[in-house]
């Protein structure tokens, strides 16, 4: 078959246009690659005992340091809670008081 210059750049234009239709539909059909999702780390702890600063201040605003562990109460859930250790702290220095283990 031999084709003048004019039909032979129709056949070249068409050829063009239906490989971008079918390469576009081929594209198409591909499954979309799938994005690995973030996973949030979830931490979940059981705690069997917990650190409870407090300051206790007078009607003046004068903290108060000369309270003992009889004096607190600690409730969790509305349940008394036993306190394990306590210690009195004056101005960033620790006082080691009864029931307050050493590790």
């Amino acid at each position: 078959m031999i084709l003048n210059a004019s039909a032979r750049g129709l056949l070249i234009t068409t050829l063009g246009y239906l490989t971008l239709i079918f390469s576009a539909a081929f594209a198409a059909r591909q499954k979309p690659e799938i994005q690995p999702q973030q996973v949030t780390p979830k931490v979940q702890v059981t705690v069997n005992a917990a650190l409870i600063p407090v300051v206790v201040r007078d009607a003046q605003g004068r903290a108060i340091g000369n309270l003992k562990k009889e004096d607190f109460q600690v409730f969790d859930r509305n349940k008394l809670q036993e306190i394990s250790g306590f210690s009195i702290e004056k101005r960033g220095q620790e006082l080691p008081v009864e029931g307050r283990s050493r590790t």
